[in-house]
C-alpha cells in the first residue's frame, strides 16, 4: 500500500468513527507526516578490487566509505560494506556520491553519481474560512 493509499484509507477510517476527532487534529496528523514525506533511499555499489594502478585491493585494506548528498558528506559506511540507507530526505533532488579510503588513508575519487527526486507530495488543505463563536 502506498503512502498515498494509507492516508486515504485513514481519513476514510476517522470520518467514520463514532466520535471523529476535530477537523484540526487530522489536519495536522497527516501534514506532519505528508510534509515530512518519509522517504529514504537505499543506496547499494560494488567495492572496488583494485587500486588506481591496477594493483589489489582486499577488503581487508578498506577502512570506510564515506557517503555523500550534493557533495555533503551524510554517512560512513565501515570496513567493506556496500550499503547505506539515507535518513529521511527533504523533497526536490538528492545525487549521492561515496568515496573509499583504505586502511593507510589513502581515499578514491568519488563514485558515479546516482540520482533519486522525492517529489512533494499534498499541498497542505485550505484555512477554515467560516469559524464562529456565539457566546453561551
Amino acid at each position: 500500500m502506498s503512502f498515498i493509499d494509507f492516508l486515504t484509507w485513514l481519513l476514510n477510517f476517522l470520518r467514520r468513527r463514532k466520535k471523529p476527532p476535530s477537523p484540526a487534529v487530522i489536519t495536522q496528523v497527516v501534514l506532519n507526516k505528508k510534509g515530512t514525506n518519509m522517504a529514504t533511499s537505499t543506496l547499494t555499489w560494488t567495492v572496488p578490487t583494485t587500486r588506481t594502478d591496477g594493483t589489489p585491493l582486499t577488503a581487508l585494506e578498506i577502512d570506510h566509505q564515506d557517503v555523500f548528498d550534493s557533495g555533503n558528506m551524510i554517512g560512513t559506511v565501515q570496513g567493506a560494506a556496500n550499503t547505506f540507507t539515507t535518513g529521511v530526505l527533504t523533497t526536490g533532488i538528492h545525487n549521492f556520491t561515496v568515496t573509499v579510503t583504505d586502511t593507510t588513508g589513502h581515499t578514491s575519487a568519488p563514485s558515479n553519481t546516482a540520482t533519486v527526486t522525492v517529489p512533494v507530495t499534498l499541498q497542505p488543505p485550505s484555512a477554515i474560512m467560516d469559524l464562529q463563536a456565539v457566546l453561551n
